[in-house]
């Protein structure tokens, strides 16, 4: 039989196989990966170029790796086919099947990878098909429960922070802007501590009723006011006995109640309205802010021991528009995510992505959330071009660029250095407002992050206190 003409030339071909859905990826027998196509833009947020030269231990290590095992040096020692479940870095469940190709002597001489967004009925599918493959499940552990998609090293920071103090009862306030994901940091602490199986209230204290927000809380007992239920009502406190209560937008809490709210921290016991008895709860509490409590304590609109007491340990979530490794990533999630939802396969134009990294996002994930799913809904082909874009995301004004310009006279340029420098620390470290915060965000040891802020920020001070 004739071997039949191949009817493509390679740079056809390989434009062919950047449009599959499914990611392909090829390793040589050195094992580096040596191809991957455009899929890899929906898996992990990154290009083709940042990926191809990489060995195995590149995706595999790390704080916050690509995938969870790499099923390639098995398939290079065991000479068959193996499939594999994990998470990518941007949130997607992918099944992963990966199949040696072997030269004349029987020995492995590449690896091909295919992995598509995990269905659970593909492995009743393809199993048969696979004579032995190893089906690793994907184990449920602590760290990949985490429903928290990043990268940067501000974010890992934060996230072993979060892990050290899960399993601890201790008060905890989640500082940050607006949108920045304060309730999804509580979840996540939630979720890995020991308290996961109990009940997560949640509590946005603005949204309460001033005039019933004690009762909300706290309960009531029967006939403790007119209008009120004849059983009575647990409340909200009650209701998270034994799990933990977080309480959103602590700093419009009434000052009125805080001092009910110190002592259900102090000693875990409160009174309901129309009550003589205390109740007795088991309760560990989270609270944020995007507002400066320290400030409202000066001012007389917070209780400073209730603000210690709930501060205990602070966690600060850094704005997106200083994390960008985790914006390219979070681009790539909403986009997975609302092509889900709404049933397409949008991908992004080049120069809409480009738009995206460049645009300051002042009311960080939740715009950029807002954004894509917007792009997704008004894109009526399968490429999302800058048009789906909103027309704020194009403002010259909404852009917070770094440049600025300096006159350099004669002599002083080292000056103009210094100013420039002190300019970079300063608002580096409103963001991530600690030696180690800083040191992470500037890629700089810790030691010269408390030089620098002992330099610029704390003036006249002449030590810094370490977290």
């Amino acid at each position: 039989m004739a071997e039949m003409e191949f009817p493509f030339d390679l740079v056809t071909f390989k434009n062919l196989i950047d449009h599959a859905y499914d990611g392909i990826g090829i390793w040589n027998k050195e094992g580096k990966l040596i191809y991957i196509n455009n899929a890899c833009y929906r898996r992990y947020g990154v290009s083709p170029e940042e990926m191809i030269g990489k060995n195995t231990e590149y995706f595999t290590t790390g704080e916050k790796p690509f995938w969870d095992v790499s099923t390639s040096p098995r398939a290079f020692q065991e000479k068959k086919p193996v499939l594999q479940k994990y998470r990518s870095l941007s949130g997607l469940d992918v099944t992963m099947i990966t199949v040696p190709v072997l030269d004349n002597q029987g020995e492995v001489e590449y690896v091909i990878q295919t992995s598509r967004d995990d269905d659970r009925h593909l492995f009743e599918y393809i199993s048969p098909m696979v004579q032995d493959a190893a089906l690793g499940e994907h184990e449920e552990t602590a760290e990949n429960r985490c429903r928290i998609v990043y990268k940067s090293a501000q974010f890992q920071e934060l996230m072993k922070e979060a892990s050290e103090i899960a399993n601890t009862d201790v008060p905890c306030l989640i500082l940050g802007e607006t949108g920045t994901g304060k309730n999804m940091l509580a979840e996540h602490i939630h979720r890995i501590s020991d308290r996961r199986k109990k009940p997560f209230i949640y509590v946005n204290v603005a949204s309460l009723n001033p005039n019933l927000i004690e009762s909300q809380l706290f309960g009531y007992c029967k006939g403790a006011f007119s209008g009120a239920q004849k059983s009575g009502s647990q409340g909200l406190f009650k209701a998270a006995d034994g799990g933990v209560i977080f309480l959103d937008e602590i700093g419009e809490m009434p000052l009125e109640l805080q001092s009910k709210i110190l002592h259900v921290v102090q000693t875990g016991e409160f009174i309901p309205v129309g009550g003589v008895k205390a109740e007795r709860v088991d309760v560990r509490i989270l609270s944020a802010t995007n507002c400066s409590l320290h400030d409202m304590v000066k001012s007389g609109r917070f209780r400073q021991d209730l603000y210690h007491r709930l501060s205990v340990v602070e966690l600060y979530i850094p704005p997106l528009r200083s994390r960008p490794d985790d914006l390219a990533l979070l681009i790539t999630f909403f986009l997975n995510q609302f092509n889900k939802k709404y049933g397409k396969l949008c991908t992004l134009a080049k120069e809409t992505r480009d738009i995206l990294l460049r645009y300051s996002y002042n009311g960080n994930v939740r715009e950029l959330s807002n954004i894509m799913e917007r792009c997704v809904l008004m894109t009526k082909d399968s490429e999302i071009k800058p048009i789906a874009l909103p027309k704020n995301v194009f403002s010259i004004a909404a852009q917070q660029q770094v440049h600025q310009d300096y006159t350099v006279t004669q002599g002083s340029l080292e000056k103009t250095m210094q100013e420039f420098e002190r300019q970079l620390v300063c608002k580096a470290y409103r963001e991530n407002p600690s030696s180690r915060r800083l040191a992470a965000a500037l890629q700089i040891s810790q030691t010269k992050a408390s030089r620098l802020i002992r330099k610029y920020v704390l003036e006249e001070k002449s030590s810094l206190p370490e977290e």
